[in-house]
């Protein structure tokens, strides 16, 4: 049975979740559908066999199983909460164009 999405509500506290809607009365995407979207596109360039993303006060840490000739492989990529939101900020000039670069980690 389909149920019909609850109302758009404001937060409680900074958490950039839910944002309300704009004057034409669609919903805001809040900041970690934001964020999903753009490491999604990341994550989607890289073709990893399997991921595992760790999230704390909206930076991220994702490790890629990548395969390779010598079998696979994991690869770190560590996005700060100013990355996410440079990358959430250049979103429409992105679409369509080349990888997105991460922050190496050491």
């Amino acid at each position: 049975m389909l149920r019909a999405p609850a109302p758009a509500r404001e937060p409680d506290d900074d958490d950039g979740r839910v944002e309300g809607e704009p004057d034409g009365g669609r919903p805001v995407a809040g900041f970690y559908e934001n964020a999903f979207r753009v490491l999604g596109s990341y994550i989607d360039q890289q073709k990893p066999q399997d991921i595992f993303l760790l999230e704390q006060d909206h930076s991220f840490v994702i490790r890629l199983l990548m395969p390779s000739r010598g079998g696979a492989r994991h690869v770190l990529s560590e996005f700060t909460a100013e990355d996410i939101a440079g990358m959430i900020a250049s979103g429409p000039e992105m679409r369509g164009q080349g990888a997105l670069e991460p922050r190496p980690t050491g």
